[in-house]
């Protein structure tokens, strides 16, 4: 190996000597089993390796590269939604990304187009969050493409011969997903709810620290929306309908057990129950996407139902018995016939879609946040593609365009979000740069690299939601042995790769803290937004409306809840930009405290609404709730002080 990867090899294992960076570490791999997508991982791999055999068999690697990222990309662009939307968006992906790939093409030979043209696709793939997250994320594959082929030196011809390749590899991806429908119809939802009671039980292993976490209730809101967009029918729907309500009642049994005022002590009872309910929520999320797992529930049922008789106090005791009832029923209809697959009733589904110009034109405005990342990603994008034109390209000879790409990556609207990818990709890249040179120091078969960049591959795809860092070492490997897999030496590669993620991610850090969207500024207006949903919450239960509505009416909480749970955790994560000594600030503990009040009231009305008890509460109690929800608008004020106010302040 040369002696630039020894040396970087040795200062990794300098710095993992000290704690801080081994704490880092940590927390950059830490992984979500249940966002691990196995099987998708799997396929692309397979499907990569098998493209590059070939084509390297019949001496065509000029083709096989593109056919095989368009297999990549394709699979990318599957986001785990029902099939009927899942096909749309594997589609779009393919398509949009072989249109920036030709782009990059055409302008790479060009360079006094490169750079303007960089700027405008920095610019509009920026905007693309306007259309939603999933949007977001296929602008950054395709400004991660338009860098990689605008960086290259190829000609127009090729450029055009690539996307149509990549065309092509998307549409095979899409076949092979939409082919295994029938054999797998509602996996995706079965996915959803899956995750939806895993996190469930991740929120009972420690219910005193976690019981305020929105993990469960995201989940639950994308388990609803997959169970109504999925197009089940009959008694499929209804088995999907039944285990989504026992999902949903659960979360809401649990964060009403769990959130108990400061002044009252958890009854020793609910320990032994909180454990049963996180073992057997965990064992029926494992059973939804392992049929086998289903005889394991009986015994946790039982469990969990003698925990449940040994609560003392009447409420607990009801509460317990409504939570068992609802595992129950969940239990009950995963040990029936499954009515997925071939059997499954269908139906077709329409679904409702904004028009993509009132979508974009919503946004037109001063101060939106898609029009601010746009401006944000053309000023670094461009940046970085006016570095990696300098002088010293003939240096890293092709390599450059990994600056504008470790860009397209990393850099998010949100400075903390910024901050946070900045650390896992450094990580990933100098993990995946030695892992792969190592490797490909060792394998010099086509068949053995071939086998790495499957490797690569299914890390890049499989734990593409579930760690980011990880993410980063499948890419980096899958590079690499595309390069080896051309003859290229791999080493030289490596060393340029570290470089240039360095070189980006500081562009990045330096952009982010002084010119980026603080979320902190947003926290009053989203506790604002809490407030007024749990008075609208209050009012409907005093005036006794109907079950729809009540059903509306919490899950407005449950998204305001989660909305301003997420804006608060990014801004005690964000760092503080330059210059903003006069700025002002959020003061976090306050708004910290306010934050878990709101959550312990939406804790008691629901427990309200739960038990049954608002027809016989006093005229009193309820004026004393409208009291306390009067006393936490009247705190949201104090929330921004100048960073002068600040520091006087006691």
């Amino acid at each position: 190996m040369s002696n630039s990867l020894i040396a970087f090899a040795a200062v990794m294992l300098a710095a993992l000597a000290v704690p801080a960076a081994r704490r880092h570490l940590t927390a950059c791999f830490q992984i979500d089993p249940a966002l691990v997508t196995v099987a998708l991982g799997l396929r692309t791999a397979l499907g990569m390796v098998g493209v590059l055999l070939v084509a390297r068999a019949y001496g065509r690697l000029d083709l096989g590269v593109p056919l095989s990222l368009g297999i990549l990309f394709g699979n990318l662009g599957d986001f785990g939604d029902p099939y009927a939307i899942r096909a749309r968006t594997m589609l779009y992906t393919t398509l949009a990304c072989a249109a920036f790939t030709v782009v990059g093409g055409l302008v790479s030979a060009v360079w006094y187009l490169h750079l303007p043209v960089a700027i405008c696709a920095a610019a509009l793939v920026g905007y693309a969050g306007a259309l939603g997250p999933a949007s977001g994320l296929v602008g950054v594959f395709c400004l991660a493409l338009f860098s990689f082929y605008a960086g290259s030196a190829i000609s127009p011809g090729v450029a055009l011969l690539d996307g149509a390749c990549l065309v092509l590899g998307g549409v095979a991806a899409m076949g092979v997903t939409l082919t295994a429908a029938p054999f797998r119809r509602f996996q995706p939802t079965r996915r959803k709810l899956a995750l939806a009671y895993r996190q469930l039980g991740e929120v009972c292993t420690h219910p005193a620290e976690r019981w305020s976490d929105t993990g469960i209730a995201t989940a639950v809101l994308a388990a609803d929306r997959s169970v109504r967009l999925c197009g089940a029918a009959g008694e499929t729907a209804a088995w999907l309908k039944t285990l989504l309500a026992g999902a949903e009642r659960a979360r809401a049994l649990v964060f009403a057990l769990s959130a108990l005022p400061p002044d009252t002590q958890v009854p020793p009872s609910h320990g032994p129950l909180f454990a049963a309910t996180g073992d057997l929520s965990k064992a029926i999320g494992g059973a939804l996407l392992r049929k086998r797992d289903v005889p394991q529930l009986a015994p946790l049922l039982a469990r969990f139902k003698a925990a449940s008789e040994r609560c003392e106090d009447p409420a607990s005791c009801q509460l317990a018995a409504q939570l068992c009832e609802a595992l129950g029923d969940a239990v009950t209809a995963l040990g029936q016939d499954w009515p997925v697959g071939r059997p499954a009733r269908t139906e077709s589904v329409v679904v409702e879609r904004v028009g993509l110009r009132a979508s974009l034109r919503a946004h037109l405005h001063a101060g939106d946040r898609n029009l601010r990342h746009a401006v944000q990603m053309a000023l670094v994008f461009g940046i970085a593609t006016a570095v990696s034109l300098g002088p010293w390209d003939t240096h890293l000879a092709h390599h450059a365009y990994w600056i504008p790409l470790t860009v397209a990556w990393i850099f998010k609207p949100e400075a903390g979000g910024t901050v946070s990818k900045l650390g896992m990709r450094i990580w990933g890249t100098l993990i995946g740069v030695l892992v792969a040179a190592l490797s490909l120091h060792l394998v010099h078969e086509p068949l053995g690299i071939a086998a790495l960049l499957g490797v690569g591959a299914f890390l890049t795809i499989a734990f593409l939601s579930a760690n980011y860092s990880i993410t980063v070492i499948g890419v980096t490997i899958l590079v690499l042995c595309l390069a080896g897999l051309a003859g290229a030496a791999t080493e030289p590669l490596a060393v340029a790769r570290m470089w240039a993620t360095l070189i980006g991610s500081g562009l990045a850090m330096v952009v982010a803290l002084t010119y980026s969207l603080r979320i902190g500024a947003t926290v009053p207006a989203q506790l604002a937004r809490l407030c007024e949903s749990l008075r609208q919450f209050t009012v409907a239960l005093t005036a006794g409306e109907d079950r729809a509505a009540m059903t509306r009416r919490r899950a407005a909480v449950l998204q305001a809840r989660v909305a301003a749970t997420n804006a608060l955790l990014a801004a005690e994560t964000e760092p503080r930009s330059y210059g903003a000594a006069q700025a002002t600030q959020l003061d976090l503990p306050a708004a910290r405290a306010l934050l878990v009040s709101l959550q312990r009231a939406s804790a008691q009305l629901l427990l309200v609404d739960i038990l049954g008890e608002r027809q016989q509460m006093p005229a009193a109690a309820w004026q004393a709730i409208e009291a306390s929800l009067h006393a936490l608008e009247q705190r949201l004020h104090a929330l921004t002080l100048t960073t002068t106010e600040q520091h006087d302040a006691p």
